[in-house]
């Protein structure tokens, strides 16, 4: 299945499932990608790993997107701006993972205040960009076409897809899984 086709389908998925099931997904690949977040920041001894994990609750708390207040989602938005690493300050492979980490949660935050389902589309990409590079960092002899077709870019994106059925009670087992629960 090529890039685009992905896309396609898992838009379509999204689009059909109710806005708290987007929400979990995001909430999937958020805490997936928050680790290299807390890695990059214990290493660089910069940004605020306290401070992504409560944009990450925050989310989940409001999942059913009830009694949303604009001002706390965009308070949070700006506030993980600030510590959103600039790969032109931190130009390394971790820097650029913890970059996914955070726009991960900035497109979460997003999702919340407009459930415009491009939101979740940036967010899956993120998790899929971020196994690129790890394959990337490696092995640096992979061409685009291998990386496009390694198998664990097509793991990824058929889980995704699985998680994102309609019908799938498996992504409520992976959030509590991921919480410890």
């Amino acid at each position: 299945m090529t890039q685009k086709d992905f896309n396609k389908k898992l838009t379509k998925q999204l689009s059909s499932l109710p806005a708290y099931r987007t929400v979990e997904f995001g909430l999937y690949v958020c805490r997936k990608l928050y680790p290299d977040y807390v890695f990059f920041s214990v290493r660089n001894q910069w940004g605020d790993a306290n401070l992504l994990q409560e944009a990450i609750d925050y989310c989940d708390a409001n999942k059913h997107l009830k009694d949303i207040k604009n001002f706390n989602t965009q308070r949070l938005i700006g506030a993980v701006d600030i510590i959103t690493p600039d790969t032109e300050d931190f130009g390394d492979w971790d820097g650029s993972y913890a970059l996914n980490a955070c726009t991960a949660v900035l497109d979460l935050l997003g999702y919340l205040i407009d459930g415009d389902v491009s939101h979740a589309i940036n967010i899956s990409s993120y998790v899929t960009d971020t196994i690129d590079f790890q394959l990337q960092e490696a092995d640096s002899t992979l061409t685009h076409l291998q990386l496009i077709n390694h198998p664990l870019i097509k793991e990824e994106q058929e889980y995704q897809l699985r998680i994102t059925k309609p019908d799938s009670s498996l992504l409520n087992k992976i959030i509590q899984w991921i919480k410890g629960g």
